[in-house]
């Protein structure tokens, strides 16, 4: 009779513990979701970026509404970015219309896309965008960019996938340090792309409006944007380098030091 009770004690108690971590599980994972039907964004989860970001961003009853007229020249992307960190493995994605982009005669293409950027040594990035190219043709894109300890900035394209499509959904999903572009259009999903990218903080996650550095008349709406991350906060920042000179000094110092040790020793036992 006590051994029945004991064990039914081990069992509700092991129940309790596997409940305990279930529930942490899901309690630990951040998840959002804002859809952009003419009541602007949440301020406490994006903020606007980009030259002029403010004057060209506007909210309507079809979703967020970004135009960038070819007087925006090659200045910077406009959009929202979000105010944390992601953390550990993502699901972010977002829902758009192309309302007009018109042919750029320079550039790297324009449209709409998303950018993040990791918490690295070597200042990891990536882009999973839909564009149109100097041919006029639509695509969506993907891209890395890298700089290698004591090189120079190097930048990746990866696959592309041909679209005529005019509404769409870009999607970036990170499994361990993996990182899947992925895109959705007329009801068909399709990756597109696969990169190692590595398991830091995502300190930067951009939205945006994008006529890749041309005058070119770039007009489209973000109906939604969706996330799903391990954890939201502020990035984790590498510890800083430590300097050559520092090190030299510290050698040098702890020669002197067992020098002065051997002298002391020496000198006593004369």
């Amino acid at each position: 009779m006590r051994m029945r009770r004991k064990r039914g004690c081990a069992a509700t108690v092991l129940g309790l513990v596997v409940l305990a971590v279930l529930q942490t599980s899901v309690l630990s994972a951040a998840e959002l979701a804002q859809r952009f039907q003419g009541n602007g964004w949440d301020s406490k989860v994006f903020r606007v970026t980009g030259p002029g970001a403010a004057s060209v961003i506007h909210a309507e009853n079809g979703g967020l509404r970004i135009t960038l007229p070819p007087e925006h020249g090659n200045k910077a992307a406009c959009g929202l970015a979000l105010h944390q960190a992601l953390k550990g493995d993502f699901d972010v994605a977002m829902e758009f219309e192309i309302l007009q982009v018109d042919q750029p005669t320079g550039g790297n293409g324009a449209g709409v896309s998303i950018w993040l950027t990791m918490v690295s040594r070597t200042n990891e990035a990536a882009t999973i965008a839909f564009m149109k190219g100097k041919s006029g043709d639509s695509a969506f894109i993907s891209h890395r960019a890298t700089t290698p300890e004591g090189g120079k900035r190097k930048h990746t394209v990866g696959h592309s996938s041909a679209t005529l499509a005019k509404t769409g959904k870009l999607r970036f999903e990170r499994r361990g340090p993996t990182l899947n572009y992925i895109v959705e259009s007329a009801g068909k999903t399709e990756e597109i792309h696969t990169s190692q990218l590595g398991t830091g903080d995502i300190d930067m996650i951009r939205f945006a409006a994008d006529n890749g550095g041309s005058p070119t008349m770039v007009d489209v709406r973000i109906r939604e944007i969706t996330l799903r991350a391990d954890d939201l906060g502020g990035a984790t920042l590498l510890p800083p380098r430590r300097r050559w000179f520092t090190l030299f000094n510290a050698g040098i110092a702890a020669i002197v030091i067992v020098g002065l040790g051997i002298a002391v020793h020496t000198y006593r036992s004369r």
